[in-house]
């Protein structure tokens, strides 16, 4: 009960910590209040109870929640970013419409990926190429499932990514 109690207290300090440098830093406190803080301090227990590295790297997903990854612009800063050195050419999707305008002359270019603006671990981002005829060969980040299906169709199922204001971040692969 100790040991918890010990935890409680320095996970607490390190909250307290953030909030304090957020004062003074707005930017630097941001940055650090956007990290998963419970997936971080989970971790940092995990290790330091167990040592066991294969412990931790077993199952274990350190990210953001998807609707602060959305919040906070994570996939678009992409976009936003492309002209600068380390930027390619990137697209941002903000409809229907202009998805199933500029995508495929895009991806008659070369293979491209797709990211939506909610997303992490793989999900919702999917490689596209061209397959044969009006199909295209779509590979799901996540598990790396591969389908083959008609380029229509992908860009159809995309609207759900592109409705209430969602994104779609293009690059190419």
């Amino acid at each position: 009960m100790l040991n918890l109690a010990a935890k409680a207290l320095r996970s607490g300090t390190i909250v307290a910590a953030v909030s304090e440098v957020s004062k003074s830093y707005p930017g630097i406190g941001g940055l650090i209040s956007s990290l998963p803080l419970v997936s971080v301090l989970g971790l940092m227990w995990l290790w330091r109870d167990t040592g066991d590295a294969q412990r931790m790297a077993t199952g274990t997903l350190v990210s953001s929640y998807p609707d602060v990854i959305d919040l906070i612009g994570t996939k678009e800063v992409l976009y936003r970013t492309r002209e600068m050195g380390w930027g390619t050419d990137t697209h941002l999707y903000t409809s229907q419409a202009t998805l199933v305008a500029e995508f495929p002359g895009r991806l008659a270019e070369a293979p491209r990926v797709l990211k939506r603006s909610r997303g992490n671990g793989g999900i919702g981002a999917w490689k596209v190429e061209l397959a044969t005829g009006a199909d295209v060969l779509v590979q799901e980040a996540r598990d790396r499932s591969q389908r083959i299906m008609p380029l229509a169709t992908f860009m159809a199922e995309r609207a759900v990514d592109l409705a209430a204001g969602g994104t779609l971040v293009d690059q190419p692969f």
